[in-house]
């Protein structure tokens, strides 16, 4: 980088950090923008997950799996084979895969090599992983199926009717919760019996279960976000997107759940209830296609349709307030300095991008 160069973004850092310093307080937001990836157009990434103990992030899509160093932001490489459907081993070496056929495949990260393949009865629409790392479930068409890891075989038959849109076991690997155009269903896989179902006749089309406890979330087409009772069968509606819901995720320690939609706005909510602790539209992305936690819980990751994934810090000071964010070269410091002005938002630049 020339001095030049440098000097301009030293200078649109400093100016804008004065601008913002004079703009009037607005309303306090939880968390702040900290990162951009951004791979070329037609990435479309379909669902993200923390790998190899939180150090790296896995993204899905058609061009298969996409691998960040969660600290910079930096794409790592790609791996081959498609991966619409993507779940992560909890041995942090390993992730799940589905693309178009009928292949649900397990991928060994560090040499991208498939080291066990399923062949399904369709196209898969939906897959998760057990906690415990014995099995993996996976829906099509015709049924869930559970199999163990190890060697692949088929140790339980769901008959799940309609279409399942998502899968998620219990913390322990004993339950499953299968979402649909009917709800939530939960079965017990050591029986294989259903236990119940949850909010029927709701649109399900992303479910998570919290890391403790029998609580779920889901996420539904008609925009409502729910917490669900496992145990008691209790429902309560957490909160309301504007467009349909397309993805949600507990943090770690089970106190916030983050949801996204159609529109591109991400939320955070607490686990309990009430308005939304942060809320993040970004139109101009596509939708929400997946959300995740970092394991330690003070980072989260969302990607869109448009191939663009953000981190944002959720341990930010309530006082904090999103950075105007710029990637690539700084070729013009006034046009910078002058968004983040109007924005009354201090300047924040993609240094990983820029060097």
């Amino acid at each position: 980088m020339s001095a030049a160069r440098l000097a301009a973004l030293v200078a649109a850092t400093l100016l804008a950090a004065g601008a913002a310093a004079q703009e009037p307080e607005g309303p306090a937001e939880r968390t702040a923008c900290a990162k951009i990836l951004e791979a070329e157009e037609g990435w479309a990434p379909t669902g993200v997950v923390y790998v190899s103990g939180g150090l790296t992030v896995a993204t899905g899509g058609a061009g298969g799996v996409r691998l960040w160093e969660s600290m910079s932001a930096r794409f790592a490489r790609a791996l081959p084979g498609a991966a619409q459907l993507l779940a992560a081993h909890p041995d942090g070496k390993h992730v799940v895969a589905a693309g178009e056929g009928a292949e649900v495949r397990l991928v060994e990260l560090a040499s991208g090599r498939t080291v066990g393949v399923v062949a399904g009865e369709g196209r898969p629409t939906a897959l998760a992983v057990s906690p415990v790392g014995d099995w993996f479930a996976a829906a099509t068409p015709a049924a869930v199926t559970v199999h163990a890891l190890e060697d692949r075989r088929e140790v339980r038959r769901l008959e799940q009717p309609g279409a399942t849109t998502s899968l998620a076991f219990g913390p322990r690997g004993a339950r499953l919760a299968a979402g649909g155009p009917d709800g939530v269903r939960l079965w017990d896989l050591a029986t294989g019996e259903l236990l119940r179902t949850l909010i029927p006749g709701q649109p399900v089309v992303a479910v998570a279960w919290a890391p403790h406890g029998g609580r779920l979330a889901a996420a539904c087409a008609d925009g409502a976000v729910w917490l669900l009772d496992a145990e008691r069968g209790a429902n309560a509606p957490a909160g309301r997107h504007a467009a349909p819901a397309r993805c949600v995720a507990f943090s770690p320690d089970g106190a916030q759940l983050a949801s996204g939609d159609e529109g591109g706005t991400l939320k955070v909510w607490s686990a309990t209830g009430g308005a939304p602790l942060a809320e993040h539209p970004t139109p101009g992305n596509g939708a929400v296609t997946g959300v995740a936690f970092s394991p330690g819980g003070d980072d989260l990751v969302a990607v869109f349709a448009r191939g663009l994934g953000r981190f944002w810090s959720s341990s930010a000071g309530a006082g904090e307030r999103p950075a105007h964010l710029v990637q690539g070269w700084l070729t013009d410091p006034e046009v910078a300095f002058a968004q983040a002005r109007e924005q009354g938002r201090p300047l924040l630049l993609d240094f990983f991008a820029l060097w």
